[in-house]
C-alpha cells in the first residue's frame, strides 16, 4: 500500500514493477484507474479545505466540491499524457501506452464486428431454412 501511496504521488516505483505500471495505463480500467489515484491525490487538500476553512458546513462543502472538480475537469484533461510519461519512467516508450489501449479497442471493436456478422448469417440461414 505503501508503495502505492508512493506511486501516486510520484509517479515512480522500483523498476521490477515495470510490467505493472504498463498493465495500469492499459488495461480495461486504466480510467477509472487513473481518477482513482485523483482522488487520493486531492483528499488531503480537499480535506484542509473543509476542516480549516471558517464557514458553515454547506459553503465548506461547496468550496470542496467545487474545488475538488475543477481540479478534476482539469487534471483528466491530461490522462493520456500522464499515463505516456508513468510508463516512460518505468522504462517503456513514450507513446507504447495509447498504441496498446487502441489496439485492444480495435481488437474489441472487431470482436463485435464479427459476432453481429455470425449472427446476420444466422438468420440468413434460418430464413432459407423455414
Amino acid at each position: 500500500m505503501l508503495q502505492w501511496l508512493g506511486y501516486v504521488y510520484t509517479g515512480r516505483l522500483p523498476r521490477k514493477y515495470a510490467p505493472w505500471v504498463l498493465h495500469d495505463a492499459t488495461c480495461s480500467t486504466w480510467g477509472l484507474r487513473h481518477a482513482v489515484r485523483y482522488v487520493v491525490l486531492v483528499a488531503p487538500l480537499i480535506a484542509a479545505v473543509f476542516l480549516f476553512m471558517p464557514a458553515s458546513t454547506a459553503i465548506r462543502v461547496e468550496a470542496c466540491v467545487a474545488a475538488g472538480g475543477s481540479i478534476l475537469i482539469g487534471y483528466l484533461c491530461f490522462t493520456t499524457e500522464s499515463l505516456e510519461h508513468r510508463i516512460e519512467r518505468a522504462g517503456y516508450p513514450y507513446g507504447l501506452a495509447a498504441q496498446l489501449r487502441e489496439e485492444r479497442a480495435d481488437a474489441a471493436q472487431r470482436a463485435v464486428a464479427a459476432r453481429a456478422r455470425e449472427r446476420r448469417e444466422q438468420r440468413r440461414l434460418e430464413h432459407h431454412r423455414g
